[in-house]
C-alpha cells in the first residue's frame, strides 16, 4: 500500500514541477502544501511506529492508509489547481 502512494505521489510531484509556473500565487500554494505534507508524513511515521508495536490493528491500519491517501489526494489537487491554471492561461 505504501509503495503505491508513495509512487503515485512521487509522480504528481513531478508532473505538478513540470506544469508550474513561477507566479507569486502558485508559489504561495506550493509551500503551503508542502507544509500539509510534512505534517502527513510525519503522522505517517508515527503511525507506523504504532503499527510496529501493534500489528494487526485494525484500526491503525485503517488510519495509516487513510493517511497515505490523504497524502495522494493533497497533491492530486494541488497538481489540478496549478496545471489547470497553465492550461487556461495557456489556451
Amino acid at each position: 500500500v505504501k509503495t503505491y502512494y508513495s509512487n503515485s505521489s512521487d509522480k504528481k510531484l513531478q508532473e505538478i514541477k513540470n506544469c508550474s509556473n513561477q507566479s507569486e500565487d502558485t508559489q504561495k500554494l506550493i509551500e503551503t502544501t508542502k507544509i500539509q505534507l510534512l505534517k502527513l508524513d510525519f503522522n505517517t511515521e508515527k503511525i507506523e511506529n504504532k503499527l510496529k508495536e501493534a500489528s494487526g490493528n485494525k484500526r491503525l491500519e485503517l488510519a495509516y492508509i487513510q493517511n497515505l491517501k490523504a497524502k495522494n489526494d493533497l497533491l492530486n489537487n494541488m497538481q489540478a489547481q496549478i496545471c489547470s491554471k497553465k492550461n487556461i492561461l495557456t489556451q
